[in-house]
């Protein structure tokens, strides 16, 4: 299966179509309910969603319920339409379909035609680290930012819990490991992606043993979920 990664900081943020769209509350309803957790419904992570965005877009029906002002993501509309897309969007209304403006707002059906917003500021992508990682937060003594790594793996004690990471440094024959704190507040975040997360919790000894055998990966926990139930869409 193909799938395009981007490999540098910001990841996939990097070379996404940059439209903005967070999909359906329903799904969101869902995990909560799979889950037993009431913090992945829908009502609770757009709250998130808000906090994470600076709403710029005069299109959409502007912050409140459904849009933030304060976050560092830029959300703004496309600042050049072509002729075609006008005529295009034009006869979707002759034709009766209804209008959307606002494709993440949740509180009405989201089919329909419309301008989607996109992750741009300044008619520039805006980035996981045009977003997060500022000039400000770079120069925060307790952030160090490291290029050129790949993490190999999470290492594990013998109580099964992280105490820090593998990382291969500009190829596979340079490694270095880094340990957590002794602190009781220290841990490791693994937020490598849809596809960078399962493989290195494989990578690590999480996962189905039987996979994990077959590649001489000792098991530290017996997970036949990871690694499964990828979703994709077609672009």
């Amino acid at each position: 299966v193909y799938l395009c990664r981007g490999k540098g900081l910001g990841g996939s943020s990097n070379i996404n179509v940059m439209l903005y769209t967070r999909g359906a509350e329903a799904d969101y309803d869902k995990w909560a309910e799979v889950c037993g957790d009431a913090t992945w419904s829908g009502a609770s992570m757009v709250e998130y969603f808000k906090r994470a965005e600076a709403c710029l877009s005069k299109e959409n029906a502007g912050v409140g319920a459904w849009h933030g002002a304060e976050g560092p993501a830029a959300v703004s509309d496309v600042p050049y339409q072509h002729p075609l897309s006008k005529a295009f969007l034009e006869a979707c209304g002759d034709f009766g379909l209804p209008k959307n403006n606002d494709f993440n707002d949740w509180s009405k059906p989201q089919v329909g035609y419309g301008r989607y917003q996109v992750s741009q500021r300044g008619g520039e992508r805006e980035s996981a680290v045009t977003a997060y990682l500022g000039k400000d937060v770079r120069s925060r003594s307790n952030l160090d930012v490291v290029v050129g790594a790949t993490v190999g793996k999470i290492n594990f004690d013998a109580d099964k819990k992280a105490t820090g990471v593998d990382l291969l440094l500009d190829g596979p024959d340079v490694k270095a490991t880094v340990c957590l704190a002794d602190d009781a507040d220290a841990e490791v975040v693994l937020a490598a992606g849809s596809v960078g997360s399962p493989q290195v919790l494989m990578l690590s000894g999480v996962g189905p043993e039987a996979d994990l055998k077959s590649h001489g990966i000792s098991a530290v926990v017996d997970r036949p979920g990871v690694g499964q139930n990828l979703q994709d869409h077609p672009a």
